[in-house]
């Protein structure tokens, strides 16, 4: 399934990325949103082979956040040990954080290089932030599902900070850090739809003779990404607490 769906990923961009705009009068070139579609389905492959990919690609790029030492490296290889767990969660922040670049950056760009060239087209933004809002909304559920499944385990690995000294200000830490790293994990992840759009789409309306503006949706993507990391925190902060307020005897009796 991965190789067919690769393959139908690789169709659609070379599509995207040849096609002809049909000219037409007073107005946008038919046919675009080949790039747009491109993008969505990367964004679905990179859900496809998460468990592979995520966890690789969270420690390379944090590879040099493990040199802060402290909860920094703590954090680190909390998310290294739950693999699985943190590569299901960083794919369903990715797809949202995709669709958001994707669905977007196709709608800026269109507006861009409308305004530019004067034309009498209008552009309706109500469909795409209501589609953005939904398709985000279900992809954070989703992921904040997943983080707490691990609240019992992560219980446990608090209560064996606690013993070898960390305070609740470095435990609290490490859990806004990990919040940190699922996210910025999703948004390395979304910026290949993001790229893909946003050259796709300006490359196809300046085949159409108009001019080549790129426009990709970086302060969409940041608000939908802070709103993700502000939720994931929230939810990791809560084993703290309870952590905290519980005896580590009991708490490690337990698991």
């Amino acid at each position: 399934f991965r190789s067919l769906w690769s393959l139908i990923c690789a169709a659609q961009l070379f599509l995207a990325f040849t096609i002809q705009p049909q000219k037409i009068d007073d107005g946008l070139p038919a046919g675009g949103g080949q790039a747009m579609l491109a993008a969505i389905l990367i964004s679905i492959l990179s859900v496809i082979i998460a468990p592979a990919l995520v966890p690789g690609l969270l420690k390379v790029w944090s590879l040099p956040l493990a040199h802060l030492g402290g909860p920094w490296l703590v954090a680190r290889r909390s998310t290294s040990w739950r693999a699985s767990l943190s590569g299901s969660a960083v794919a369903l922040l990715g797809l949202g954080f995709s669709f958001t670049a994707a669905l977007m950056t196709n709608l800026y760009t269109t507006e861009s290089v409308v305004a530019s060239a004067h034309l009498p087209n209008k552009i309706n933004q109500l469909d795409t932030l209501v589609m953005i809002a939904i398709l985000g909304l279900i992809a954070l559920l989703g992921a904040i599902a997943v983080v707490a499944m691990t609240s019992r385990s992560r219980q446990r690995e608090f209560a064996i900070l606690r013993c070898g000294g960390s305070t609740i200000k470095q435990i609290r830490a490490q859990a806004v850090i990990e919040s940190l790293l699922y996210t910025c994990t999703a948004l390395l992840l979304s910026s290949v739809p993001l790229i893909v759009t946003a050259v796709g789409e300006a490359l196809f309306f300046h085949k159409a003779g108009l001019d080549f503006l790129p426009d990709p949706a970086i302060g969409p993507l940041m608000v939908v990404a802070s709103v993700s990391f502000i939720s994931l925190s929230i939810v990791l902060l809560a084993p703290v607490k309870k952590a905290y307020s519980a005896p580590i005897g009991h708490t490690l009796a337990n698991e």
